[in-house]
């Protein structure tokens, strides 16, 4: 039958039951008192199908009923039935019932004369009339008590039909009673595997729910492994450039006119902590957060770039401290500035020095200190000594 319902019970067939290797266990899913659709279109045919699949898997030995035995033919025949069976194996007519016994024949035209053959004549007319005396005999029996037999008869025969009738009564009432029970089990069953598909038809949606979800987490923890992981390389980028002669913080700082000596003295010593920092920084991003190859090589050209940007700044500044020695009039003077420790420190000394007027170039070593200023017209020193002390370092005019 086709699968109508979700209960399943499997019929195991037995090799020895059938004589013949048989297919694999069959699975009848079916409860005839709850299931539908028997009589929507495809159903006949797929039963069909199923029968006949079971006929081209079923496939006889020549003697297929070998494991029945032998069958016992002589177990209840008597001798009378041999007989008839031999008369008609060898086709002979059946013998007629013989009426002599009832006759009272004469001695034949030979034996007229003869005593012994009258004397059996007589012998056979005394025997039938015996017997016919004893037929009467048992007819004024039967008339005397033939009815009283048969009514006690009869009554037998009607009790024996009230029992078997009451025996059939019983029998289905009991087939009744078997059939309201499954129905009621199949009933209870098939409520019972309804609402099993409806837990499961929610259970499978609200894991399509569960799953979708998911994917939505997934997708939000990439975007912000991703940014934690710009993060983190940035970071890690920024570790390097805390004690970099190039910082960016410095440069800033300069850029609004404050000081950097003293923060890069505080930084300097501990250049190598945060250059360490700042490899392991960039290491556990790449493994922890994958980040796209653009990205990651992004971050690596950016912290080589702070790494070799002291150099940079210091081109620059030599290139814009260039002085020009054709005008004789040119007033030179030497200075010692106290507090540089990193390119950028040069860096804000040298525009310290700028900002003043007249100045035309100074050049600024950043090992000696020494500053070597030249103006175009005389300027006072107080003038120079608190535009360079403004930007965070100590001067004095050197002799």
């Amino acid at each position: 039958m086709t699968n109508f319902t979700s209960s399943a019970l499997v019929i195991h067939h037995s090799n020895h039951a059938h004589g013949h290797q048989t297919a694999p266990d069959v699975v009848v899913d079916a409860l005839p008192y709850y299931d539908s659709g028997y009589d929507e279109p495809g159903a006949r045919e797929a039963a069909l199908s199923l029968v006949e699949d079971e006929t081209r898997r079923y496939k006889p030995t020549k003697n297929y009923l070998e494991q029945l035995g032998q069958p016992l033919y002589h177990t209840f025949e008597t001798e009378i039935m041999k007989v008839e069976f031999e008369r008609l194996s060898n086709r002979l007519p059946m013998e007629m019932l013989s009426m002599k016994r009832y006759e009272l024949p004469a001695p034949p035209s030979g034996k007229q004369t003869d005593f012994t053959a009258w004397n059996e004549c007589v012998e056979n007319s005394y025997a039938q009339l015996e017997h016919q005396q004893t037929r009467i005999l048992n007819l004024e029996l039967m008339w005397d008590y033939g009815a009283n037999t048969w009514k006690i008869y009869n009554t037998t025969l009607q009790t024996m039909l009230e029992q078997a009738q009451k025996q059939l009564l019983e029998l289905r009432k009991h087939i009744q009673e078997i059939n309201f029970q499954r129905k009621n089990e199949q009933t209870q069953a098939g409520t019972k595997l309804s609402t099993l598909e409806q837990t499961w038809v929610g259970l499978v949606g609200k894991n399509y729910e569960i799953e979708c979800a998911i994917n939505e987490l997934e997708k939000d923890v990439g975007n912000e492994m991703i940014r934690f992981g710009w993060i983190n390389s940035l970071l890690g980028s920024c570790l390097i450039s805390l004690c970099c002669p190039c910082c960016f913080l410095p440069l800033l700082l300069n850029l609004f006119g404050v000081g950097c000596a003293g923060l890069n003295t505080f930084l300097s010593p501990y250049r190598p902590v945060f250059i360490s920092l700042t490899v392991i920084s960039l290491t556990y991003s790449y493994f922890r957060y994958r980040p796209s190859k653009w990205q990651f090589t992004g971050i690596i050209i950016l912290a080589i770039f702070l790494s070799f940007s002291p150099d940079i700044i210091r081109m620059y500044n030599n290139q814009s401290s260039t002085s020009d020695t054709l005008d004789r009039n040119l007033i030179v003077t030497h200075w010692q500035v106290i507090g540089m420790h990193c390119e950028s420190c040069r860096s804000a000394a040298i525009r310290s020095f700028q900002k003043v007027n007249g100045v035309l170039s100074v050049n600024v070593d950043l090992e000696t200190g020494q500053a070597d200023l030249i103006a175009t017209v005389p300027i006072d020193d107080d003038v120079i000594i608190q535009a360079v002390e403004s930007a965070g370092f100590q001067i004095y005019k050197m002799i």
